[in-house]
């Protein structure tokens, strides 16, 4: 068997079932493709994918062709839309298969058909292998469609009735490159060619190198594990939390690694609230993700799929764009959004904080809010991120139907000193 391997967030070795599924092919051809579409304008006119998204990206690609160049292969990085680049690649080097993670959102769904009829007219086949989540879709002690659509009937089933499958290991060796492929780079795709704007900053750096990195030192090296459940309500420095969802976003480390880590810790240190904590925190993460199967495009939509509450609010004006560049008349908000926009990141507390301002506050629609994230945050996830506002809009998962934060109050709660927002709103990030 020779097979091309798409890659798309599965941009590492360890525990990649696409790689292990294609262990003891004659050739493999492992492929990512630069689709220009993921970098066009969404309707606030703004990037889908920032600087600092994209050179987290860049460098989780190239740390993935080192590490795949050390075992005799490579990753091909090409620009183009991958229905036309993949079946092209496939044809042009004799590959009988392709060999890919599948999207269940609809444009992730439109791309893959599109490529998989493509294959399919040149008698090429597709094979959908593996998923990223924790728990495993065949394993719900439910059918997708009957999935809870509270969290909590959700966690207790699926803790009560699952194990997550085993992590599986780097192949010992990989096949050989498709006879007459020359291993080569595409040099316009490269982290330091990649301008950023002044008052961005790189806190993170993709690949799975850093995120094991990462781990170890949160879990052994560290055992801040151990009070994870205390500190995760931090907001300044970098470990009141795991901060591993950059590399997860990117699939530079897998749900399943992570748990498998946590159980090996706890095996060595013991078990409590705070190592349970991460794994419950894991759950939610598989929880929106079947959420979004569920419900499909409605999560994208103003009235949400929660038919008991629903508050439009209008479309962005002066005042949105003013929340965007952290120039609202709050001060703690505007220090979580000035860290957003300077970093691409921003811990779950101020998520929720700058979420609420902008819904039932500022009164604006969510959506627009969800789409800001989307092209900012490094660790964006359609999943986690449109469930999340919704949620928070009282149009998703949230039974109580309205979750507004007292802004102020959490400032005082969280930052009692003023540390944090002191810190950033001493930045600027212009107009």
């Amino acid at each position: 068997m020779t097979s091309l391997v798409w890659i798309q967030n599965e941009q590492r070795l360890s525990d990649n079932p696409l790689f292990w599924k294609v262990r003891n092919d004659s050739c493999i051809l492992p492929v990512y493709v630069i689709d220009p579409r993921k970098w066009e304008n969404n309707r606030l006119g703004l990037s889908r994918m920032s600087a600092l998204k994209t050179r987290f990206l860049a460098d989780s690609l190239q740390n993935l062709k080192l590490k795949l160049s050390q075992l005799g292969s490579d990753l091909h990085i090409v620009e183009g839309f991958p229905e036309e680049v993949l079946p092209a690649l496939a044809e042009t080097h004799q590959l009988r298969r392709m060999v890919y993670t599948a999207g269940h959102c609809s444009e992730e769904r439109s791309v893959q058909n599109k490529v998989i009829q493509n294959l399919n007219h040149i008698g090429i086949e597709a094979v959908a292998e593996g998923e990223h989540t924790l728990i495993a879709d065949r394993s719900l002690p439910f059918p997708i469609k009957a999935l809870p659509d509270i969290f909590t009937k959700f966690r207790h089933s699926v803790e009560r009735e699952t194990t997550p499958p085993a992590e599986l290991p780097v192949p010992t060796s990989f096949p050989n490159l498709p006879k007459g492929y020359a291993p080569q780079s595409w040099p316009g795709f490269e982290a330091s060619k990649i301008q950023l704007e002044e008052h961005q900053q790189v806190l993170f750096k993709g690949g799975e190198d850093r995120a094991m990195e990462r781990l170890r030192y949160y879990t052994t090296e560290s055992r801040l594990l151990s009070t994870y459940k205390e500190t995760r309500n931090g907001l300044l420095g970098s470990d009141f939390s795991s901060h591993l969802s950059p590399w997860m976003a990117h699939g530079n480390v897998s749900a399943r690694t992570i748990y498998w880590q946590i159980k090996a810790y706890e095996a060595q240190y013991g078990a409590n609230d705070s190592t349970y904590w991460l794994i419950f925190e894991l759950l939610w993460r598989d929880f929106f993700h079947f959420t979004a199967r569920k419900h499909g495009d409605d999560i994208f939509k103003p009235e949400g799929f929660n038919q008991t509450y629903r508050k439009l609010g209008r479309k962005p004006q002066r005042d949105f764009w003013q929340w965007t560049r952290g120039e609202t008349v709050d001060p703690f908000v505007n220090a979580n959004m000035i860290e957003l926009a300077c970093t691409g990141f921003m811990s779950n507390r101020g998520r929720q904080n700058v979420a609420s301002y902008l819904i039932h506050d500022l009164g604006i629609d969510w959506t627009a809010g969800a789409a800001y994230f989307e092209s900012q945050l490094i660790d964006y996830d359609v999943h986690s991120n449109w469930c999340n506002w919704a949620y928070l809009a009282g149009v998703g998962n949230d039974p109580r139907g309205l979750r507004k934060f007292d802004t102020r109050r959490q400032a005082q709660q969280y930052d009692a000193s003023g540390e944090y927002t002191r810190y950033w709103t001493q930045h600027r990030i212009g107009a």
